[in-house]
């Protein structure tokens, strides 16, 4: 068997790699998911686990010599990590993977800063905290092949650890519980 292999490029940017997270999803999430510009600021990604994989595919571009930095920022608002999309045609499909078991990049998940000289960032940014919600139960997963930073994030896993949460919230963009004064308060219906 015969092939050719591609050689991977050294990193030589002096800023990182910057993905953006949008919590609002498109009207034809088909066309953005299949954009080459996916991720960037003027077409985030509408998904935060579509983040992570954009992560994961930028970064395997580069030789492992030196830690590639990206930094992930997500707009103001609630963000979630949904258990099932069902959907073939809301996936993530990689564009240039290239030895997955030897990247090495260092992740940053952080809100977009309200002093970023963007254009109109002012309607999407925040310097407060941020919640992405997880929905994915046990499978909920960030690898970190050098370092992870979650700088003004929160991981909230209410609505993934409790046994009576409606299946149908977990498929949803919204919270399905809450705890206040130690009592958890469940959604009991979640229209699908």
């Amino acid at each position: 068997m015969t092939g050719n292999c591609e050689e991977k490029i050294p990193f030589t940017q002096s800023t990182p790699i910057e993905i953006y997270v949008t919590n609002v999803v498109p009207t034809n999430p088909e066309s953005v998911l299949k954009a080459a510009d996916i991720g960037s600021y003027s077409n985030p990604s509408f998904d935060f686990l579509f983040a992570l994989q954009i992560a994961k595919d930028q970064a395997s571009k580069y030789s492992n010599s030196i830690t590639v930095p990206v930094n992930i920022y997500l707009t103001r608002g609630s963000h979630y990590a949904i258990q099932d999309r069902k959907d073939t045609n809301l996936q993530f499909q990689h564009t240039s993977l290239k030895g997955v078991n030897n990247l090495n990049y260092a992740l940053t998940i952080s809100p977009i800063p309200c002093s970023k000289n963007l254009a109109n960032v002012q309607s999407i940014c925040t310097d407060e905290q941020i919640t992405i919600y997880n929905k994915q139960r046990e499978l909920f997963e960030i690898e970190v092949p050098a370092n992870l930073t979650l700088d003004r994030v929160i991981i909230d896993s209410l609505d993934s650890i409790l046994f009576d949460t409606n299946e149908a919230c977990l498929e949803k963009r919204e919270n399905c519980c809450s705890i206040s004064d130690n009592v958890v308060t469940t959604v009991p219906d979640v229209a699908v």
